[in-house]
This record gives C-alpha cells, sequence and structure tokens, in this order.
C-alpha cells in the first residue's frame, strides 16, 4: 500500500480546544480506519506544521478523500503528500 505524508496545521478552532487534542487525532484516525488507511506514526514538530504523520492508504484517491474528510472537521488544515521509498525511487531511474 501507498505511503503519505500528512503535513497539517491546527486550525483556530483547534487551537481554542487543544486539551482535547487526542479527540481530534482519533477522530482523524478513524476517518483513516474507515477507509482503509492507517497512520504509521505521527509527530509533533515546532515550525511551519505542528503535526507530521505518515500514512499508508490505498491509493491517491482515498488519500485525497480522507483529506477532504478530516478538513471538514475543522482541526486540521493539511498537505498530503505522496511519499515514494527512495529505493523504489533509485530502481526507477535505472530503468
Amino acid at each position: 500500500m501507498p505511503f503519505y505524508f500528512r503535513l497539517a496545521r491546527l486550525t483556530e478552532k483547534a487551537h481554542q480546544n487543544i486539551q482535547n487534542m487526542d479527540q481530534m487525532l482519533s477522530e482523524a484516525k478513524t476517518v483513516m480506519e474507515e477507509n482503509g488507511a492507517r497512520i504509521v506514526q505521527a509527530y509533533s514538530t515546532l515550525g511551519q506544521y505542528d503535526v507530521i504523520a505518515l500514512i499508508e492508504a490505498p491509493d491517491d484517491r482515498t488519500a485525497a478523500k480522507i483529506s477532504a474528510m478530516i478538513a471538514n472537521q475543522g482541526h486540521f488544515k493539511a498537505e498530503t503528500l505522496p511519499a515514494i521509498p527512495m529505493q523504489d525511487f533509485i530502481d526507477s531511474t535505472r530503468k
């Protein structure tokens, strides 16, 4: 299954309810699981993004759907980037 990096910023709504971050993440995780995806690892970060997560999803269409559904919850604004394993990329350059 393909991997994606989600680079997320908390919305004002999320900042106002930061004590409920575990619930916000649980709601996002539920959306992913209901669509055949999963969070492989997630980190809270300093700088431009508040959360960076590596997710696994069936395909680009599903990753886009998940991104839209999570954005609709109002807690995160995110960019989702397809992640190609480095060795797969290297192998593709040799063909």
